[in-house]
């Protein structure tokens, strides 16, 4: 995507950042997209919204190896991200 558009075309959120802070992430967004600023109830409707898309409790856990795998295959592709994005989120350095 990076080659095709501007980085200040691109706003990209990591979902476990977004999960922390849903309001927050929503509100960067609008601003991004020169949306104006909802309203006190407005922001009480959206965030009152049901999930619909919630399947994580369904799974059981990553098998620890399955995970050092993952990390371990993806380490080099989020080294990349990372420094594109100038953000060390990228890394993933902060998950299990």
């Amino acid at each position: 995507w990076l080659r095709v558009w501007p980085r200040d075309q691109l706003l990209i959120f990591r979902n476990e950042d977004y999960k922390v802070s849903q309001q927050d992430h929503m509100m960067a967004m609008f601003t991004f997209l020169g949306l104006r600023n909802l309203t006190t109830p407005e922001w009480a409707k959206v965030m009152d919204m049901p999930v619909r898309n919630k399947n994580s409790d369904k799974y059981l856990p990553m098998r620890q190896d399955t995970r050092e795998l993952l990390n371990a295959f993806y380490a080099t592709f989020n080294t990349k991200l990372a420094s594109q994005m100038q953000d060390s989120r990228f890394l993933w350095l902060d998950k299990a």
